[in-house]
């Protein structure tokens, strides 16, 4: 008995490779989508300037390769995972020990951009200048809107209602 082998179709070929590289890409490595800014102090004379992840997914998220950027400098997580629906509070001291950005946050307002390990923008934030002790988040967490907050919650649920005069800073 004499056996033919069959010549496979290059392109039903190209695409199985294509689907199954497709496949591969779609780590817990690239799960970062649920990442939002949260919540940000940059006016803090008590303590360091902080910016607060929130996790607005239902799945936990890696956070290797994350890429937190201001407005002249970028810091990457080396690890780590956020739970769902977590809040996670990260240091903005300029001091890039463990833990801690390698910038600090300008009390006068600046950009935050925050980058998935494949350099894809989850989120951003323009905020303004913020008065000594305020916030400045959403409400609800998350996907609300951005507004001052008179206490500030980090790696809590933000509350809205800043007394008008501890909100942001307005050009005079």
């Amino acid at each position: 008995m004499r056996y033919e082998m069959k010549r496979t179709n290059p392109i039903l070929l190209i695409m199985l490779l294509s689907l199954m590289l497709t496949l591969a890409s779609c780590s817990d490595e690239d799960a970062a989508i649920g990442l939002k800014l949260n919540e940000i102090q940059a006016a803090n004379p008590d303590d360091e300037d902080w910016l607060e992840l929130y996790n607005n997914s239902d799945e936990e998220v890696a956070l290797a390769g994350v890429e937190l950027r201001d407005s002249n400098r970028f810091w990457k997580f080396a690890g780590g995972k956020l739970a769902a629906r977590a809040f996670l509070k990260v240091v903005c001291d300029g001091k890039n020990r463990a833990g801690t950005t390698n910038f600090k946050l300008s009390a006068s307002g600046e950009r935050l951009t925050i980058l998935d390990n494949n350099g894809n923008k989850l989120d951003h934030l323009v905020f303004p200048a913020l008065r000594s002790k305020t916030s400045w988040g959403r409400v609800p967490d998350g996907d609300g809107s951005w507004t001052a907050l008179g206490n500030p919650t980090p790696g809590k649920a933000n509350v809205a209602g800043a007394p008008a005069d501890l909100g942001p800073q307005l050009d005079s």
